[in-house]
This record gives structure tokens, sequence and C-alpha cells, in this order.
């Protein structure tokens, strides 16, 4: 075999004890003179505490940072966690102590260190006692999945609900199914006789090309005129996207639902595998822990079962609904975003073509204002003109009374009269 030298290796690799304040003394620690006193040469003030760091400086921080806020004496930190009181720590807290749990070279370095306890650090004494805990990081991933277990059950209980509620949303919305209808008869128009045509039905993602199918202007598109249409003959339908309240949100929580809730009966079975653990059963009477984990075990399997049976009525429930609509392919999650995508977008093309009848509307007024001012404009000058021309009729230059034919003893307005008799298109000028 391999021959090392075991004592020069010793020398050169071995792990080195470091002591706060050493550098002030002027040497390692345990020299001489700190030994006799403190100070250079034995000569100072008292000797001053040994601290043994055993942990990088960034890691102490770290650490040091958690205690921070430990509310708690750390020998009633220990208890809590042997006994899996819920009460004494909040989850947050747990959940952070398990990110720095120590790793294998710092469990290394802690179980072979043999002083004093005392002289440890604040961190290593800390980490020092949580691994004189049996079984620490199955214990605690124990302690945290108890601390949150009442919210994630109430979590996915609730978004099965409205998983639920979303596939009664669609199944008993009669409103979509006659707007589906139309669509199918507009595209079999559309489509006349060819291979297209005549189609018994169609996939839900033809939704969503409704809007890409441009009139021959290009101002317009097949959904907003299937919008208008429905508006003039079947306007109760319009209201139909009100029906589908759940259907965005079920949507959203239905994309992960099943594996969140198979990762929780994981975690439930872990529990059911951490109580039956041959230390368990044989240190009943000094570590408490496995008559707790299968008090919780029991409760949480309990509502466990209840929460996997309303899980699998959903999804018996969505494989009706997507064999009735010819889509037994499609998860849950792309069933009812088709769906809602939909809805929204009809929605919206009822609220713009609302908007373009609103602002037709306006100009359609404004043109019929436009055109009574100026009617109104027109038959004020007709009347202006109209009211001048008895003035004009009556108006005579001087000249007028010396032309031929005029008597003059014959009053003004009988050779008005004269006048207009003899010259009926001549206009009354001096000649």
């Amino acid at each position: 075999g391999v021959k090392l030298l075991r004592v020069e290796i010793e020398a050169l690799f071995e792990a080195k004890v470091h002591t706060k304040g050493s550098a002030e003394a002027g040497g390692d620690a345990g020299d001489d003179d700190d030994a006799n006193g403190g100070g250079v040469g034995g000569i100072g003030g008292p000797r001053k505490k040994r601290v043994v760091v055993l942990l990088s400086a960034n890691r102490s921080q770290t650490v040091g940072v958690l205690l921070s806020h430990l509310k708690v004496p750390h020998e009633e930190f220990k208890r809590a966690i042997m006994q899996l009181d819920t009460r004494t720590l909040n989850p947050n807290f747990v959940v952070q102590l398990m990110r720095l749990l120590p790793t294998d070279q710092e469990v290394a370095a802690l179980q072979s260190y043999t002083g004093p306890k005392e002289e440890l650090g604040t961190a290593e004494r800390f980490l020092f006692e949580l691994l004189c805990i049996p079984r620490l990081k199955p214990r605690l991933q124990c302690f945290v999945f108890m601390l949150e277990f009442n919210a994630r059950l109430h979590d996915l209980s609730e978004n099965v609900e409205v998983f639920t509620y979303a596939i009664h949303d669609i199944k008993n919305c009669q409103k979509l199914l006659r707007v589906l209808e139309i669509v199918l008869a507009l595209g079999n128009y559309l489509n006349g006789t060819g291979p297209r045509g005549g189609a018994y039905g169609f996939k839900l993602e033809v939704l969503t090309k409704l809007a890409d199918t441009k009139t021959v202007d290009n101002k317009s598109t097949l959904l907003h005129y299937m919008v208008s249409y429905i508006a003039k003959s079947q306007p109760e339908l319009l209201t139909f996207p009100q029906d589908l309240s759940n259907v965005e949100i079920g949507a959203k929580v239905s994309e992960n639902l099943v594996e969140e809730i198979s990762k929780f009966k994981k975690e439930i079975k872990f529990i059911y595998e951490e109580m039956n653990r041959p230390y368990y059963k044989s240190n009943a009477k000094n570590d408490p822990c496995g008559a707790k984990l299968e008090q919780f075990y029991h409760t949480a399997y309990t509502d466990m079962e209840v929460l996997e049976n309303n899980k699998k009525d959903a999804l018996a429930m969505y494989k009706e609904l997507s064999r009735s609509f010819g889509e037994e392919d499609l998860k849950p999650d792309e069933f009812l975003t088709q769906i809602h995508q939909f809805a929204q977008a009809f929605k919206e093309a009822n609220n713009e073509n609302q908007r373009k009848k609103e602002e037709e509307e306006r100009i359609r007024l404004r043109r019929e204002a436009f055109i009574k001012q100026m009617a109104e404009r027109d038959r004020m000058v007709e009347a202006r003109k109209q009211g001048r021309k008895p003035n004009q009729a009556q108006t005579l230059q001087p000249n007028d009374l010396r032309r031929p034919g005029l008597g003059r003893g014959r009053g003004l307005q009988d050779m008005i009269a004269t006048a207009a008799a003899d010259h009926p298109h001549r206009a009354m000028s001096p000649p």
C-alpha cells in the first residue's frame, strides 16, 4: 500500500486555531507571554479572553445576523427544536436556519474540537449546540412542514375550489355555447364548399385567429364584425364574459395544482417515515419528537385525504368538459386560458365597437349641427335680400325726374309705376 509521511503531512496541514487579540499580544494564542499575564514580555493588563473561531468571517456574520432575530435563549431554542414546539419558533426563522445548517467540513471541524465550549465564538457555539440534537436536518424538515402545514393546506384547498368554480362557469354558460355556434356558422360560410367548409366543430385555438382575419379595407376584423352582428341580432349574448369570472384565476392556479398537491403528499409521507425511525422508537421517553410527529401525521393525513378527493372530483369534471369541447389533449390551464383569452378579446372588441359607434354618432351630430347652421345662415341672408328689394325699387335718381313722358303734375308714386310699366327689365338708372 501507499506509505504516507504522517508526521510531515500533519505538520504542514494541521488545522490552526485562531484567537481574537493574538495580533495585539504580539504572538500566537497559547504563547508563554500570554500565559504569564498577557502583553509583551508578560507585562500588561489582565489576560484577554480566548475566543476560538472555526468558521469563516462571512459565515460567522451570517449566523450572527440570524441569531440577532432569535428572541429566546439558546437553551430554550434547543428545547423547542427537540420538542417541535410550534409556539416558540416561527416558520421564517426555522426556514432560515435550515439554510444555515453546518456543512460537512464545518461539522468535521466542530466535532473535532475538544476544548472548552465557553471559548468558542458565538456562531460556533450556536452551531455546536445544534449538532447535539439527534437527526437535526430531518427533524427541522418536519418542523418546517408542521409550521407551514395549515397555510399550505388552506391555499391548496382554495385553489382546488377556484378550479372547480371555473369549470362550473364554462359548463353552465349557455351564452358561450351560442356564441361558439355563431363562430362556427361564420367560419363555414367564409370557407364555403371548400375542404374547411361544412365543419361540425373547431379547435379552441381558432378563437384566437378571429382577430387576425381582417376585412377587405383592413379597418376591422372578423371578431369585431361578429360582435357587431351579435349586438344587433342577439344583444343578450354580449355579457357572456361576465359569466366566466372564475376562469382567469382558475387558469393560473391549475397550472401547477397537481404537482403541488403531489409534493404535499410526499412531505406527509416523509413525516410518516421519520416518525417510524428506530431512533424515535428506542428514545421515546427522552425525545418526544416521535410522538409529536405521530400525532401530527394522523391529523394531516385526514386533511390530505379530503384535499385529494376534491382534486380528483375537479379533474373528473374537467375531463368531461374538455371531452365535450373535443379538447381532451389540452391541459387544464391551457384549456381555461384559451377560453379566458377569447372572452377578453370579445369584451375588448365590443368596447371598441361601442367607442367607434359613439365617435361616429358625435361626428354625425356635428355634421347635422353644421348643416343646420349653414341652412340658418342662408335663410338669414335670403331674408335680408328679400327685405332690401322694395327699398331699392323705391329709390330714384334725380335725373329720372326729367325723363320724357313723365308729367310734372303727377305724383311720385305715379311716376314710379309708369317707369316700371315702360321698362320692366331695365334698371332704374340715369340715362
